[in-house]
């Protein structure tokens, strides 16, 4: 099918090592701007000639579809996407898309990894003050 066009975005905007970044797809028909159903699609991402991660059998139903992953390295990635009818298992369309995931400054804080330690640091930072207050109560009594 030569009239087939795929378009990609991915969020966020400037992918954050280590965090998820979802890369987001549409399958649409040029003539009619409808989104295609019924499709399989393979995503392939590589850096360096290097393949990081491949989806093999993605369902597309109605024309849409993510996947969510982390970048563990910065750099230029490409993006290959190749989608195939399901009922003909005929490839239909192939694309490729570059994901820059930027060198991240020290100082940089991932928040998504960072909420889920202040409960516990501070469930801890709150009994030490008690334990402390304690000895210092049962210190001033024996006197």
């Amino acid at each position: 099918m030569d009239n087939v066009k795929i378009q990609f975005t991915y969020e966020p905007e400037r992918p954050i090592l280590y965090s998820l970044t979802d890369l987001k797809f549409s399958v649409q028909d040029l003539k009619t701007g409808k989104h295609l159903k019924d499709l399989i699609a393979g995503i392939t991402v590589t850096k360096d000639q290097k393949i990081f991660f491949r989806f093999d059998n993605v369902t597309i139903q109605n024309g849409d579809f993510s996947l969510k992953l982390r970048f563990l390295e910065e750099g230029n990635y490409q993006v290959i996407s190749k989608v195939d009818s399901r009922k003909d298992n005929i490839a239909i369309a192939l694309a490729s898309f570059n994901v820059f995931v930027p060198l991240q400054p020290f100082g940089t804080i991932n928040i998504d990894y960072l909420i889920p330690l202040l409960l516990p640091a501070g469930l801890v930072a709150i009994i030490g003050a008690i334990v402390i207050v304690a000895f210092i109560i049962i210190g001033k009594t024996k006197k």
